[in-house]
């Protein structure tokens, strides 16, 4: 249960439980960890190095259930994808090459840096799922919600066409902002728009949320 720290060279997770129940630290290593089977499962990622790895193989789903806040300033590539759980929030400031996609049931992944997310599908299922997008910051992924929906916010931009339905909220900025969709937004029934409002005469963005759509609304 006490998780594992990469220095340097690589670890290989085989199996669904080589991880046991910790978490896993690349620190400041240009370390990989390579994970093979199945659905395994860490309850923590976390590095400050940009060089820093994680590989999925081809059919691997790495779950990520952290209850508290980490950072991941490293880079996730391989074939597989990833599933956020727990109600921690996982930051990614590196742009990745998984091709598997991501999906969210839970607590937040905050994108900081564009192509973060690889190249897949983003699907948010869950009543505190929650992607938020960081200024500068273009994700260029398809986004879909689940029955359970989820909850987009940020001051950063979309690229694609978003489709906002049952359960699921637009809420811009961290607290007021402004988020963008450059290629439409879809507003469908049983979606809601979190507004937040701090100064009238501020503008947009500034004293109030603004949703800026470039293409069909």
């Amino acid at each position: 249960s006490g998780g594992f720290q990469v220095n340097d060279g690589t670890l290989t997770f085989a199996t669904d439980t080589a991880a046991g129940t910790g978490g896993l630290d690349l620190g400041f290593s240009s370390g990989i960890a390579a994970f093979t089977s199945a659905a395994p499962s860490i309850t923590r990622l976390s590095s400050h190095s940009t060089t820093a790895q994680v590989t999925l193989a081809a059919g691997t789903t790495l779950t990520i259930n952290n209850a508290s806040d980490s950072i991941f300033r490293g880079q996730i590539q391989g074939p597989g994808s990833i599933a956020k759980s727990g109600a921690g929030e996982l930051r990614l400031e590196t742009p990745g090459s998984f091709a598997g996609g991501t999906a969210i049931t839970a607590g937040t992944i905050e994108v900081a840096s564009t192509g973060a997310l690889g190249s897949n599908t983003v699907m948010l299922n869950g009543a505190t799922s929650h992607l938020k997008v960081e200024p500068g910051v273009t994700l260029a992924n398809t986004i879909a919600f689940g029955a359970g929906g989820g909850r987009l916010s940020g001051h950063g931009a979309f690229s694609s066409n978003v489709v906002l339905g049952t359960n699921s909220v637009v809420a811009p900025g961290s607290s007021v902002g402004t988020l963008t969709f450059t290629s439409g937004l879809t507003l469908a029934a049983g979606g809601a728009y979190d507004f937040e409002m701090q100064n009238a005469p501020g503008g947009p963005g500034l004293g109030w949320d603004y949703v800026q759509v470039n293409g069909p609304l």
